[in-house]
């Protein structure tokens, strides 16, 4: 059984401020603060998730989005590990979906916000673009995996390819070691669904990511 962290997980992506505000902010919400036993399950679960502890993670997560249902954070990084495990009673590429599909319409909803001009500020220091940015390249990426699981190699290249051109905007606007990271992680994923493979078919890559 793979003990590799799933290398899109949300915190290793945007980064320990933006992963926090992304839990316990409006901003992933689109309400109030996430609840604190929401949270607590939520770290729970990527702690079990980096100890190679695959199933009791997607319980931690289940039960976080129980309690918080518009998590975004939870719902990208179950989607990401239901689409990429190599253990079959992990993976579940329709329960991937549908849990990226609803991340997506957060992220949709936070652009209404934007457009409306009712959306909550950014967390001190971030530029908003930017956060945006990085939210794209995630959850479309993890819908690149989810299809990809499911046998859609249709759709699964165009999902990635619009996750390669957010990174590629982003790092175009803040050139950082984070982001230059999630460019090529994302272009890996890009690589693997064009050559009609799902990400659980491949050798697990070392993981280079910020820790939270």
């Amino acid at each position: 059984m793979r003990t590799d962290v799933a290398p899109l997980r949300w915190g290793y992506l945007i980064g320990t401020g933006l992963a926090i505000a992304c839990v316990l902010g409006p901003l992933a919400t689109g309400a109030a603060a996430a609840d604190p036993k929401a949270t607590a399950l939520y770290a729970q679960a990527t702690a079990a998730q980096q100890q190679g502890q695959a199933k009791l993670a997607v319980q931690y997560y289940k039960a976080a989005l129980a309690i918080s249902p518009n998590m975004t954070p939870a719902l990208h990084d179950l989607a990401y590990l239901q689409s990429s495990s190599d253990d079959p009673a992990v993976r579940d590429a329709k329960a991937a979906s549908t849990s990226v599909n609803l991340a997506m319409m957060q992220l949709t909803g936070m652009l209404h916000q934007e457009v409306q001009g009712t959306l909550a500020p950014a967390p001190a220091g971030t530029d908003q673009k930017s956060l945006f940015l990085s939210m794209k390249a995630c959850i479309f990426n993890t819908m690149a995996a989810a299809r990809a699981a499911d046998g859609d190699f249709v759709r699964a290249p165009l999902f990635a390819a619009q996750s390669v051109q957010a990174a590629q905007t982003l790092v175009g606007l803040q050139p950082t070691a984070e982001n230059g990271t999630l460019l090529r992680t994302v272009q890996n994923t890009a690589n693997t669904v064009q050559s009609k493979t799902a990400l659980h078919e491949i050798p697990p890559a070392p993981c280079h990511f910020i820790q939270q």
